[in-house]
């Protein structure tokens, strides 16, 4: 458990030192993870809920599936 909590405050160091930087994922699972840590842990709630609003997470399944069906 430990190491996954290092994991978890090492991206959003990363996500500090580059705001702009997208995570992408390839189905919804990422955005569900941070809401469940972020209710688990009560921490980071301002800078996890910034980066859901602000659309950096990128649905790649979404992208492929629109591309094919076009």
């Amino acid at each position: 458990m430990a190491q996954i909590d290092q994991r978890d405050r090492a991206g959003l160091e990363r996500w500090r030192q580059h705001p702009g930087l997208n995570i992408y994922q390839y189905a919804p699972h990422e955005p569900g993870a941070l809401k469940r840590l972020m209710g688990r842990y009560a921490s980071r709630e301002d800078e996890v809920d910034r980066m859901l609003r602000a659309g950096l997470f990128v649905d790649l399944y979404a992208v492929v599936r629109h591309a094919v069906i076009k």
